[in-house]
């Protein structure tokens, strides 16, 4: 459940604005790419929408063109990136981050907590994978989260891409 497996990963434009990133799903291409963060790639298949979420799959070509740095998360509010605001869908796909939240739920048994910015907003979901040292409880605060804007499971869900995405305030040790 973290931002990559090993049959799908995330691409973006790095313009800064949204609807400039889409979920490359390469379950049928061999071999299966093995794109780092921050990799320039070049990619051709198929756009369709796998439950709700929108895919290039039935992948055709790839090419790995260049390794570099991962672009910077967008800064979005809370709000824009809320399940059910009308706003959602237009980040989906990219990687986004909200700053100055705190925990409103705390971490479920599928690794999913609410937080809402520390002035009030809508929640943001925030699914993290199971192996993250982390579990956050009602009113812990995050300086940041980035991740990438994801709809799963018919709600849209910030899904940090590895620990280091979740800066925790008053954790000295973030993990990796």
């Amino acid at each position: 459940p973290s931002a990559f497996s090993q049959y799908y990963f995330y691409v973006q434009d790095g313009s800064y604005t949204y609807y400039n990133g889409v979920e490359i799903f390469a379950g049928g291409f061999s071999p299966l790419p093995d794109p780092n963060m921050g990799d320039s790639v070049i990619a051709a298949g198929f756009v369709d929408e796998y439950y709700g979420e929108t895919e290039v799959g039935d992948i055709r070509y790839y090419q790995m063109v260049d390794s570099g740095t991962a672009p910077n998360p967008l800064v979005v509010n809370h709000d824009d990136i809320a399940d059910g605001s009308p706003r959602a869908e237009r980040y989906e796909g990219c990687l986004v981050e909200v700053d100055n939240s705190k925990v409103v739920e705390p971490l479920d048994t599928f690794y999913n907590f609410q937080v809402e910015s520390v002035e009030g907003s809508s929640p943001v979901i925030v699914r993290i994978d199971s192996s993250y040292n982390l579990d956050p409880q009602m009113d812990d605060h995050f300086v940041s989260i980035a991740g990438i804007q994801r709809y799963t499971y018919s709600h849209y869900r910030l899904s940090p891409r590895r620990q280091l995405d979740l800066l925790q305030l008053g954790v000295e040790d973030q993990g990796s």
